[in-house]
């Protein structure tokens, strides 16, 4: 029994060790499951943000305001982001003049609003040379 006692005695600090061992480890990964996350709920919300420029262009027709709406939705500054909206025509399946005769019936008339942003990961810093990522929205709609 006191041979027993003394080798208990004898690791003593182990588990200081293995936790600064292992505390890395756990720290990185927490590190890159917030990193995801963010990276996640910031597409999310430009996801968000394209669904309200296209609902705005539906309501007012006013392309120049999609923009300010965009960003407004998505709590950034206007030059943060970068909105780019597309008007086109279909006839049929393939792409149209705007206002031109259609002779596969009606003409579609269609709109894109893409938006992107770009993104510097927590783990892999940007700067010169940098990881930088852009994340990127959009979303065609048909208005007639």
């Amino acid at each position: 029994m006191t041979r027993f006692i003394r080798k208990l005695a004898g690791r003593r600090g182990n588990a200081i060790v293995e936790l600064a061992l292992v505390m890395p480890i756990i720290a990185a990964a927490a590190i890159f499951v917030a990193d995801i996350g963010a990276a996640t709920h910031r597409s999310m919300t430009l996801k968000s943000a394209t669904r309200a420029g296209a609902e705005y262009l539906l309501r007012t027709g006013d392309s120049a305001g999609v923009p300010g709406v965009v960003a407004a939705a998505a709590s950034r500054s206007v030059e943060a982001l970068s909105v780019t909206t597309t008007q086109f025509c279909v006839c049929g399946t393939t792409t149209a003049t705007c206002g031109a005769t259609c002779n596969e019936g009606a003409q579609q008339q269609l709109w894109t609003i893409a938006v992107s942003e770009p993104y510097t990961p927590m783990i892999v810093p940007g700067g010169e040379g940098g990881h930088v990522q852009t994340l990127t929205a959009q979303a065609t709609f048909r208005i007639k």
